[in-house]
């Protein structure tokens, strides 16, 4: 079993959505999820609430239970957990990247984003996780984007980036992602990149190990 933290310490980044469209990506490739939600204001547990499919399967944790809930998860044949942080939580963070085998860091590509990088990059680092940054609702080809990209280039990897799509967010009112409301449009391709991309960093990790 292998466990992915979705963190920042920024709100607004995207760490929900992106913990749902991977959480359904994975089980859309046949396996068995878990998400984890251990934000107190539950948008990723109102999601799911939502969904008429129940997989990826849903639980809240407690940051302080997540090595115990880790454990069972393991026990009983879970592939991935995705574990859904709050912001501004340095304790919940800290908590839930020292269960991650990888750490996904979203990112907009803005100034006062960029700054907010710095405060998550040093918790993932004090606990010697990798990480990737993953540029979340993004205008391509722009200055700004562009400029991002390359600071960020110089602390770590980054995934394939995730454009600004409509989509994303008309899909979430009735608890689906692109990929179910439409498999083939440029949102659903972007989704399959981004956990491709996850799927072979983890790979990497479990090489190293």
């Amino acid at each position: 079993m292998q466990t992915v933290a979705i963190a920042s310490r920024k709100g607004g980044v995207g760490k929900t959505t992106t913990t749902e469209v991977l959480g359904v990506e994975l089980a859309r490739r046949g396996n068995r999820v878990m998400l984890i939600d251990t934000d107190p204001q539950g948008s990723l547990t109102e999601w799911w609430q939502e969904r008429e499919i129940e997989e990826p399967q849903m639980s809240n944790v407690p940051y302080e239970s997540l090595g115990a809930a880790i454990s069972v998860l393991e026990g009983e044949g879970y592939d991935y957990v995705l574990i859904d942080t709050p912001p501004e939580s340095n304790d919940v963070i800290t908590a839930t990247v020292k269960f991650a085998d990888l750490v996904i860091i979203p990112v907009k590509a803005g100034p006062h984003d960029l700054r907010a990088v710095r405060q998550t990059l040093t918790l993932v680092k004090d606990e010697n996780k990798p990480f990737v940054f993953l540029l979340n609702e993004v205008t391509l080809n722009t200055n700004i984007t562009k400029d991002v990209m390359v600071a960020l280039s110089q602390h770590g990897k980054l995934c394939p980036p995730m454009p600004r799509r409509t989509i994303m967010v008309e899909a979430g009112i009735d608890g689906r992602v692109p990929q179910e409301l439409r498999p083939s449009c440029s949102a659903s391709r972007d989704i399959r990149k981004l956990c491709d991309y996850i799927l072979e960093e983890l790979g990497s990790q479990q090489a190293r190990a």
